[in-house]
């Protein structure tokens, strides 16, 4: 399958989007990656989807060949949430099906609750993260409720949260990393031995993540607000081996976003369930996909 490479601009930023269309694509899916990834984290669903629908998968601002914008609010997440609507736009076309994990899901979940942004979806897929903005609901209610025990255990979990609050400490460390302790890393996390991620080179590994790193800066700093229950269909996958983030987790964002447009589906998995078993997740996806696919709308000519 032959893909392209374009560059799309958001808030002065070039921002890199590798697409591909069938002949006669039935609608169009975008992705968003997390960290420590790129756009080549979406590489199986890319492949597979794409023989039905128009796929996009966007390099993250910061990641990679994308522009990197200088630390601050830049990284904050309502920030990065026009990104989004300028690779639909570039798409030529009015609403997408989107995909997210890990931080990509984070933001994914916070476009796809916004009641002016999520009117340009037919759908929204979120893998391995919860709603930004609804783990503070998870923490408040395990207060509480004492229940301590599973707060102490996400909060291990989540230590590189924490970590990256530092200033400059955590790049170096990531641009000293030694590629075998990287790899032991992300093959705890469900990655095969030869995934590109894991293949890639020191310098290669530092380029698409010492930028988002401040993903997590933000977080902490702009907080996205709790989110209202979503008007278009919403799916959480939840792997139940998530070695960054517990099935407690999401016990807030249940809470905040039941309703008639939000489901979720658990698994046997670790947290890149969607490299460990990607046949799995493809079917889960083109099944939620083709479920609200009527809302799906004729390509306009895209832009150039």
């Amino acid at each position: 399958m032959r893909f392209q490479e374009s560059y799309i601009e958001s808030d002065g930023l070039k921002l890199l989007l590798k697409h591909h269309s069938p002949a006669r694509p039935r609608s169009t899916v975008l992705f968003l990656h997390g960290f420590p990834d790129d756009h080549d984290t979406w590489s199986f669903q890319l492949e597979e989807l794409g023989k039905r629908y128009t796929v996009a998968a966007l390099e993250m601002r910061g990641v990679g060949r994308s522009d990197r914008p200088r630390p601050g609010r830049s990284y904050a997440v309502q920030n990065i949430l026009p990104d989004i609507s300028r690779a639909i736009e570039f798409l030529g076309v009015q609403k997408v099906h989107l995909v997210g994990h890990d931080w990509g899901g984070m933001i994914g979940w916070c476009y796809a609750t916004d009641p002016e942004l999520s009117a340009n979806l037919l759908s929204y897929q979120g893998m391995s993260a919860p709603h930004p903005g609804t783990i503070r609901t998870y923490i408040l209610n395990k207060l509480k409720t004492f229940g301590l025990g599973p707060l102490a255990r996400q909060l291990l979990k989540s230590w590189y949260v924490w970590y990256f609050q530092i200033p400059f400490l955590p790049e170096a460390s990531i641009r000293a990393l030694s590629p075998s302790l990287r790899s032991g890393l992300l093959r705890k996390g469900g990655m095969d031995q030869n995934d590109p991620l894991i293949l890639k080179s020191k310098e290669e590994f530092a380029r698409i993540t010492t930028g988002s790193v401040n993903l997590y800066r933000q977080l902490l700093r702009r907080t996205p607000r709790r989110p209202q229950p979503p008007k278009i269909p919403t799916q959480q996958i939840i792997p139940a081996g998530d070695l960054f983030v517990s099935t407690e987790l999401y016990h807030g964002q249940q809470k905040l976003l039941a309703g008639p447009n939000y489901r979720e589906i658990h698994l046997d998995g670790p947290h890149w369930i969607h490299r460990k078993d990607p046949a799995t997740i493809n079917a889960i996806l083109a099944e939620f996909i083709e479920e609200h696919n009527g809302g799906a709308k004729k390509s306009r000519s895209r832009k150039k």
